[in-house]
């Protein structure tokens, strides 16, 4: 789900080229507004939502909340110099009383994301 009507339409053109499993649906909108969060085994919030660390805050607030308990949310974030590019999000900053917090990887190759794993309580 993104904002972006030109990313949707990019995103759905990846997922029919990789022939992916009909459960990976793309769709336009505000991912707090998503009612499908409610039902999803894995939630993937990108790197680039939120333009602020503030703003990703809210919209991971919004979207943990409708999760149901289980549920997998992997967030992409930033670390060091690439926090240049995207707004850091780190494992302190999750809201332990909703979510588990698993492991936060930042990888020290040509990967640019970092990523969170937490799970819904």
């Amino acid at each position: 789900m993104d904002l972006s009507v030109e990313a949707t339409i990019l995103a759905a053109a990846v997922v029919e080229r990789m022939a992916a499993s009909p459960q990976l649906r793309v769709q336009h909108g505000d991912a707090r507004d998503c009612p499908a969060v409610a039902s999803a085994d894995v939630v993937v919030l990108a790197a680039l939502v939120g333009p602020s660390p503030r703003e990703k805050l809210e919209v991971l607030a919004a979207v943990t909340q409708r999760m149901r308990p289980g549920a997998f949310l992997v967030v992409r974030s930033a670390h060091g110099l690439r926090t240049l590019l995207y707004p850091p999000l780190h494992l302190d900053d999750l809201d332990t009383a909703v979510l588990e917090p698993l492991v936060e990887v930042h990888p020290l190759n040509e990967v640019v994301n970092s990523l969170l794993i937490a799970r819904r309580r």
